[in-house]
């Protein structure tokens, strides 16, 4: 209805770390941990390629 395609689908940690990390942290290597209400998100970013993704059943409202 919106005459909208579809680019392209990435998992949530991924889509994480590029929108909250810089290219330079990105670079050196940083790890974003992304804190949700049921689950949390970790990636791992090693020269601008992300090496390491997870994600576990457990966030904010458990806490």
């Amino acid at each position: 209805r919106c005459d909208l395609e579809l680019a392209g689908v990435v998992v949530a940690p991924y889509a994480s770390g590029l929108a909250s990390l810089v290219e330079d942290e990105q670079e050196l290597g940083a790890a974003c941990v992304d804190i949700g209400g049921g689950a949390t998100g970790l990636s791992i970013f090693v020269r601008r390629q992300m090496i390491y993704a997870d994600c576990v059943r457990m966030g904010g409202s458990h806490v």
